[in-house]
């Protein structure tokens, strides 16, 4: 799948989930070196999404160095170092995404409500970053929008309740 197929996916899925996720923002990097470039976002700015973001830098640095999911729920009380991606941003979640152990990304939303990322939302945002971590890794097949589009149906579905 292409960058921009993958963001279109990334958008369809995250604007079903907004409201469900209390989601601003939502940002898929992928490590390239010691860089996390993006390959998709939503809710962000052109400029705020393609910051220069580094191996330990911020929240989604530290999440990828230290391969372990993130989520602080009072940002205003945050003393580590935070980028900030959004106005108003109160509560992010950050999760590595990896195949076999090995990292390849991450995935990083943030919200504007304060204690937003309850342990059944981490485990759904959990499961998603391990569902689309294939495309991160190997941005190329077309499958890989069949499976986000898949996704975004079954989210969709899990919300009516149909």
């Amino acid at each position: 799948m292409s960058y921009a197929d993958f963001h279109v996916a990334l958008n369809d899925i995250m604007g079903q989930l907004k409201s469900k996720l209390g989601v601003s923002n939502a940002i898929i990097r992928r490590l390239e070196g010691d860089e996390l470039k993006t390959v998709a976002h939503f809710g962000f700015g052109e400029e705020e999404a393609h910051i220069r973001i580094y191996l330990g830098q911020g929240v989604t640095g530290r999440c990828a160095k230290e391969n372990t999911i993130i989520v602080i729920n009072d940002l205003d009380s945050y003393k580590g170092q935070y980028i900030s991606g959004i106005d108003n941003a109160r509560a992010e979640i950050c999760v590595p995404m990896t195949i076999s152990g090995r990292l390849v990304g991450t995935f990083n939303i943030e919200s504007t409500v304060k204690d937003n990322f309850t342990k059944e939302k981490i485990e759904l945002i959990t499961r998603m970053a391990a569902m689309l971590a294939p495309n991160v890794a190997s941005i190329q097949s077309k499958a890989g929008t069949s499976l986000a589009r898949a996704l975004a149906n079954l989210e969709s579905r899990a919300e009516t309740g149909a």
